[in-house]
């Protein structure tokens, strides 16, 4: 789990990077980043494989990213970044590193070591 959490926040990282080089490249062109905005969807899709994302694009070109409801990634900047936690009872969960919040994954490879975990 803390690999994979690790992996989600350095593509928080980077889709955060690749909104800035999105914005300072279309500033007055939109659409003039076709190759960066390609990366970046690249990044996004790797992140869905490890979590529930969800990517909303804004005007100048950048996207927002949430997980779990929890926007993590806000135009050029990352808002926060994950961490696993003891749950109690030796259960590590996943939650936000700076808010706290406890995530609620239904999807990617970390909720399924959770369910690997927990199973039956």
């Amino acid at each position: 789990m803390q690999t994979d959490v690790s992996q989600a926040n350095e593509l928080l990282s980077q889709i955060a990077e690749y909104n800035k080089q999105i914005f300072a490249s279309e500033n007055g062109a939109p659409g003039a980043a076709n190759d960066l905005r390609d990366l970046r969807q690249q990044r996004l899709e790797e992140l869905s494989k490890l979590v529930n994302a969800q990517a909303t694009e804004q005007p100048n070109g950048a996207i927002d990213v949430s997980i779990s409801g929890t926007t993590v990634v806000s135009g050029l900047q990352v808002l926060d970044t994950l961490e696993t936690y003891d749950a109690g009872g030796g259960q590590r969960l996943v939650r936000t590193a700076t808010g706290g919040t406890p995530l609620t994954l239904t999807g990617g490879s970390l909720q399924g070591a959770i369910d690997a975990r927990d199973g039956p």
